[in-house]
């Protein structure tokens, strides 16, 4: 339709898309899929209105627009149009009568990811569009279908302009406004039902514990904190991560985040340690921390507990967003997420408690059976029952030493004693120390203890000393003594005594570097009721030079008138 009176002429363009929706399965009649690219079509058509004797001076609608803003949720669909119904209208100043309404708006003017549904689109001049009648008794335009969607998890406002136009349908007259539109959009957290968020807890460092991983509060020893995992006995200090829901990256388009969380624990498992304003620490089966804690969480599982913790989380999520063109500035929505979260705590094999050990066992030399080493026992610290001990090796054990049956020689001084299965408690009765013949002095044993924890594959060695001390006693003296001579007077008489000790060399030979062997045996030779004034002279046979050189030069004393001694 031309204006009235218009008799000019004006090309207009027509233009289509064409797609190819593809073929249809011959057995099934299911469309494949395989649609083509849209390919685009103009034709021009010449309009030519000078035959154009009509005259209509109806004018088209007076647009009557009230400032307001759209309003809408997080991931919810925006009933523009039912909005823009309370905005926009016809004046009833009977222009209105023959009028259409034309929406128009720009696809580029709107945000990213956003679109307007319910309208046609125009292709050519990338527009949304749509036309309605209207109301000609109230002034209305019904634009109900109209939605706009926008990107996923967008929270914020924003605005974008709009094309508003009435054209009199009978005489060709147009009427257009132009009219920038305000959006807000409130949050809403995505917890379910909106969203699933993932929790994990994430070990952070272990403390508490020595190099051999065991409590300083029991060895001693100084604090070694481990980075690599959640120990046994130790404080370990945890780290709550959250993958929210939400994909907004700023609070313009609305940022989740984890407020607060309460966690809850087994009291068979462990617990949490609380940090009091004063500095002292409460275990606690349940604690709540904020945001600005969740990466130090303090727990301290059960006694010697290794294996899985199970954690319940009670997390509050809140959807933060901040406005620019619209009041008020700031907005937030939150939520609960209820869920269950584990860690494990690796098992440590633990001390073995030695007791015996730091007394000196103390036996004679050449003690039948051998010297008793029961009074050394061992003893598992843990108490869940995980752990065992597998084997005890004495080690150390000089040449010439022997270890009583049950023990069994393995070797280079290692003696083998079997622990019967599943012990957690051990002694060394029955078990005895057997020193060379004649041996005296003091010999230290090694004793390792092996140790298995059930939840670890390696076996576990602790290590002590045990020191033994032989006493010496006194062996018998070999001797061949001829006891009648006969001489001339004034003349020596060469008296035969021909004794020996039997315990004249050392048992260990060469030395061993764990052993103090005491020398071997002196001896002590009187003669009595020798008359007075007869002198002795002491004068060794080649035999008994070989005493000498043995054990020593022997020296003639005399300590009473009668009594004549040869010693050492």
């Amino acid at each position: 339709m031309a204006p009235s009176g218009y008799t000019g002429t004006f090309d207009l363009t027509i233009s289509g898309q064409v797609q190819d929706q593809g073929d249809s399965n011959a057995a099934t009649g299911i469309p494949e899929g395989d649609t083509s690219s849209r390919v685009r079509f103009d034709d021009v058509l010449t309009l030519d209105f000078s035959p154009n004797t009509s005259v209509n001076t109806n004018q088209a609608g007076t647009i009557v627009v009230n400032n307001a803003v759209i309003t809408g949720d997080e991931d919810r669909t925006v009933d523009l149009g039912v909005q823009l119904g309370n905005i926009v209208s016809v004046a009833l100043d009977g222009n209105q009568t023959n009028d259409v309404f034309s929406l128009v708006i720009q696809a580029s003017d709107l945000p990213s990811g956003a679109t307007i549904g319910g309208t046609e689109f125009d292709f050519v001049n990338g527009e949304f569009v749509i036309q309605v009648p209207v109301d000609p008794a109230t002034g209305e335009v019904i634009l109900t279908s109209v939605t706009l969607t926008l990107a996923e998890d967008f929270a914020g406002d924003f605005d974008f302009p709009v094309r508003l136009v009435t054209t009199d349908i009978t005489s060709g007259d147009v009427n257009t406004e132009s009219l920038t539109l305000q959006v807000r959009v409130a949050p809403i957290v995505d917890v379910p039902n909106e969203g699933n968020p993932e929790f994990d807890i994430n070990v952070v460092q272990t403390a508490g514990l020595d190099a051999g991983k065991q409590p300083i509060s029991e060895t001693g020893n100084p604090e070694v904190i481990l980075t690599d995992g959640a120990y046994e006995d130790g404080i370990i200090t945890l780290a709550l991560a959250a993958t929210l829901a939400d994909i907004s990256t700023s609070l313009d388009e609305g940022l989740e985040s984890v407020e607060q969380a309460t966690l809850s624990v087994d009291a068979a498992l462990g617990a949490f340690l609380l940090t009091n304003p004063d500095g002292t620490v409460t275990p606690t089966q349940s604690i709540t921390v904020s945001s600005s804690e969740l990466d130090a969480i303090q727990f301290q599982p059960f006694e010697d507990y290794s294996g899985p913790v199970s954690v319940s989380v009670d997390a509050v999520v809140i959807d933060n967003v901040t406005y620019d063109l619209t009041a008020p500035a700031t907005a937030s929505d939150s939520g609960n997420v209820i869920t269950s979260i584990q860690f494990d705590v690796i098992p440590v094999n633990d001390d073995v408690q030695f007791s015996g050990t730091d007394q000196v066992i103390v036996g004679e030399e050449e003690q039948v059976g051998g010297i008793s080493l029961g009074a050394v026992a061992f003893q598992l610290d843990d108490i869940d029952g995980s752990e065992s001990m597998v084997s005890v090796l004495i080690t150390n054990v000089p040449d010439g030493f022997l270890i009583g049956s049950p023990a069994r020689n393995l070797g280079d001084g290692e003696w083998k004693v079997t622990v019967p299965a599943n012990s957690t408690s051990f002694d060394l009765s029955g078990i005895n120390l057997i020193p060379p013949k004649d041996f005296s002095g003091d010999v230290e044993l090694g004793i390792t203890v092996f140790t298995k924890e059930d939840l670890l594959s390696e076996v576990a060695e602790k290590n002590t000393t045990v020191n033994v001390t032989v006493t010496p006693v006194g062996d018998r003296v070999d001797s061949d003594i001829t006891t009648t001579y006969q001489g001339t007077e004034s003349a020596s008489i060469t008296l035969e005594l021909n004794v020996e000790a039997r315990d004249k060399q050392d048992s260990l030979n060469p030395p061993v570097s764990n052993v103090t062997e005491n020398p071997p045996e002196s001896l002590l030779v009187t003669i009595s009721n020798v008359l007075i004034p007869v002198p002795l002279k002491y004068r060794p046979t080649e035999r008994r030079s070989t005493l000498a050189v043995v054990y020593g030069s022997l020296k003639l004393r005399r300590p009473s008138s009668t009594v004549w001694c040869l010693t050492q």
